[in-house]
């Protein structure tokens, strides 16, 4: 890991016990001094693997309060030397056949390919004269988005029990920050062997250079599926992907202008994907010459990239670890990802499995959940499998929910209600 990053964690175990030794210890406030070994108790060391990971066992805790400051910081922040072989991969169920790809945008574009060319989706339409003939890529379609659902919240919920099981903490603790950061829906993407390349390319890039890790992003299907990037060609640039690239994922707003984000889209003509892989379509990309942010060539998205890294606005934005160093308790909640809610219903599953031998070991919860579990507007539904479980469902999730419904069956209220009985959004409180 980097000296920075290596760093930042000294500073998380220097302030490990900041909030629960206020009062101990006053002269402790933004003072980022090395953590004298006398300091260091189980109580710190609980704190410290809570903000650089997801909490621990009881054993996992009292190991790391057996080690020196450094020692511990060290077994978390060198997760590379830990053998992780042991974590399970997720097992795809099968359920995504070749003729689905690429899964069409709607049902009407569905309907339009099977119609023009007397299948779609991996089924022929009915013979001439036969009622409904386009029916059976209907039912196919809707399979697919039902499929598919299903399939992401088996995603969501390996993801979930890798973060408690891993013994690479800080590895999934990264992998969950930059999930976040490059926030991407699989309500749109529609396929969940896109959104597990995503994460697979998050956790290997977690700790890296940030310039791969934006190279990633923007190359990764997912991504250019949900910010459209498939309709950006050189006669029509579409501003998506490049404004969210400035205003969201690097710059912020107010630090370019509308010509940057018209030269970026530019840039990024021609970017997409063939279903899983990426692709430059040669014929649809701009080779004109284009200024962005002061400099002018004929730019694709690697310059592009490149010209945001070499901005001060993106090094004071990305630059983690010297961003703290004048440490406050505030600053270092930020330092902590903002993960406090998910960190303590975690820790606290953690403890209960260490005391009950018997429990299963299986947490079900969506990481949809688990993600926004600093924000009150969301509510975290975990349902172990021993039975204890949280079923509020805030406001906000109940809209979501009728929202997804109704955009899954809009188009079929009156002739096929029965698909809305079939097709509907997992249950938020179902596994």
């Amino acid at each position: 890991m980097s000296r920075s990053s290596r760093r930042f964690l000294c500073c998380l175990a220097a302030a490990a016990g900041l909030g629960a030794a206020a009062a101990a210890a006053p002269t402790w406030t933004d003072d980022l001094s090395p953590i004298a070994a006398a300091d260091w108790n189980a109580e710190r060391a609980a704190h410290l693997v809570e903000r650089a990971g997801f909490g621990g066992t009881p054993e996992e805790i009292q190991h790391l309060a057996s080690l020196t400051p450094q020692q511990a910081v060290d077994s978390l922040v060198d997760y590379q030397k830990i053998d992780n072989s042991a974590a399970p991969a997720f097992e795809a169920s099968g359920v995504w056949d070749a003729g689905m790809d690429p899964f069409p945008p709607s049902r009407a574009e569905a309907v339009r390919l099977g119609r023009e060319h007397g299948e779609a989706l991996g089924v022929k339409v009915l013979p001439d004269g036969s009622p409904r003939r386009l029916q059976p890529v209907v039912d196919k379609f809707f399979y697919g988005l039902r499929a598919n659902s299903i399939e992401t919240q088996r995603l969501g919920v390996w993801w979930a029990n890798r973060m408690l099981t891993t013994k690479r903490p800080l590895e999934e603790k990264l992998t969950l920050f930059w999930h976040g950061h490059f926030a991407t829906g699989d309500a749109k993407v529609r396929d969940a062997r896109m959104m597990l390349r995503q994460n697979e390319m998050l956790r290997r890039h977690a700790e890296g250079r940030l310039r791969d890790l934006l190279v990633g992003i923007l190359e990764d299907p997912a991504m250019l599926v949900y910010l459209d990037n498939g309709e950006n060609v050189k006669k029509h640039p579409n501003e998506n992907f490049g404004r969210e690239l400035l205003e969201l994922f690097t710059m912020g707003v107010g630090r370019y202008t509308e010509r940057d984000v018209r030269e970026a889209a530019r840039a990024f003509t021609g970017w997409t994907n063939d279903v899983l892989q990426f692709k430059v379509d040669k014929e649809q990309h701009d080779f004109g010459d284009k200024t962005f942010l002061g400099r002018t060539g004929p730019l694709d998205g690697t310059d592009i990239i490149d010209t945001i890294l070499n901005q001060d606005a993106t090094a004071c934005a990305f630059r983690l670890a010297s961003s703290f160093s004048s440490f406050s308790s505030r600053c270092f909640e930020a330092a902590s990802f903002s993960f406090l809610s998910a960190s303590r219903s975690i820790s606290s599953w953690s403890e209960r499995r260490s005391r009950d031998s018997s429990s299963s070991g299986m947490l079900s919860i969506s990481v949809r959940s688990l993600a926004a579990a600093s924000r009150p507007a969301v509510t975290r539904c975990v349902r172990l499998s021993s039975g204890s479980s949280c079923r509020r469902i805030s406001t906000a999730r109940r809209r979501w929910r009728r929202r997804s419904r109704a955009q899954s069956c809009w188009s079929s209220r009156r002739t096929r209600r029965w698909a809305c009985a079939s097709y509907r959004p997992f249950p938020t409180s179902a596994a």
